[in-house]
């Protein structure tokens, strides 16, 4: 075998080489890109199922949480394409399937419970209900739903988010009251009365809220109707003074007119 030929040789076993360590290379970069992908997507589709869940008693829509559901269903979709034989993803995709069809049951309906304890969780309900406004905006841009119907959910999220405010403060003032702290109760009062004649919503029921805010600070009723405030159970105790028992005070109520 002449030196020509074993030069050619090597050269062929080095670039032989090459194209196999640039092939491993490709697979490895293709295996991490797509392992970043779905750490990703795993992600995004637990926030969805948390979302989903959170707005059971946010909005009053049942829709909504099922709008939410299946955003997270097509991201598992993508998840089981890109990872077949991944058996916890496809485990992932039924569960969600299956609390579809849970959500789209017309005999499940959830009473609404909007009142938050602090301004923390008032940020979070807030967040999620800002969060869900963003993913029905992207379905109806994707074609997935009318601009009629996404326009009615954003209704329904907008209160959804005025009743989280107004709700939390009234709430606030009950358990003021429920104390003896008539002048704590009326600063929440006055707060939830200035939140709930802020903006305009397109539902007769904000100048009902308006109405029995005012009697409420008048001493002419205990609490809001149960229809507009089913979460009743702060409201004040037989006996106890109105928040017009005394003149306004000091207090500082929750800090949510954002």
């Amino acid at each position: 075998m002449s030196n020509i030929t074993i030069v050619f040789l090597l050269l062929g076993f080095i670039l032989l080489s090459l194209f196999t360590v640039s092939m491993i290379n490709r697979q490895q970069m293709r295996a991490r890109l797509i392992n970043q992908k779905l750490g990703q997507m795993k992600r995004r589709a637990m926030d969805l199922e948390e979302l989903s869940v959170a707005l059971e008693t946010l909005v009053e829509s049942p829709r909504i949480p099922l709008l939410i559901n299946e955003e997270a269903i097509d991201v598992l979709k993508n998840m089981v394409r890109l990872a077949p034989s991944n058996h916890f993803f496809a485990m992932q995709l039924e569960n969600a399937r299956q609390r579809l069809d849970e959500l789209a049951d017309p005999a499940k309906r959830n009473t609404p419970y909007r009142l938050m304890e602090s301004d923390a969780a008032i940020a979070r309900s807030q967040f999620a209900l800002t969060e869900t406004a963003k993913v029905i905006r992207r379905r109806q841009s994707a074609g997935f739903l009318e601009v009629a119907e996404m326009e009615a959910y954003i209704r329904d999220l907008s209160w959804a988010n005025f009743m989280v405010k107004v709700t939390s403060n009234v709430a606030q003032g009950h358990k003021a009251v429920n104390r003896g702290d008539v002048l704590r109760a009326f600063a929440f009062y006055r707060k939830a009365l200035e939140i709930a004649t802020e903006g305009g919503h397109k539902d007769e029921r904000q100048n009902q809220i308006i109405s029995e805010l005012g009697e409420l600070i008048n001493g002419k009723r205990k609490a809001l109707s149960p229809m507009l405030m089913p979460e009743t159970h702060y409201n004040p105790k037989e006996g106890k003074p109105s928040a017009s028992a005394y003149p306004p005070s000091t207090a500082k109520p929750l800090n949510v007119s954002g």
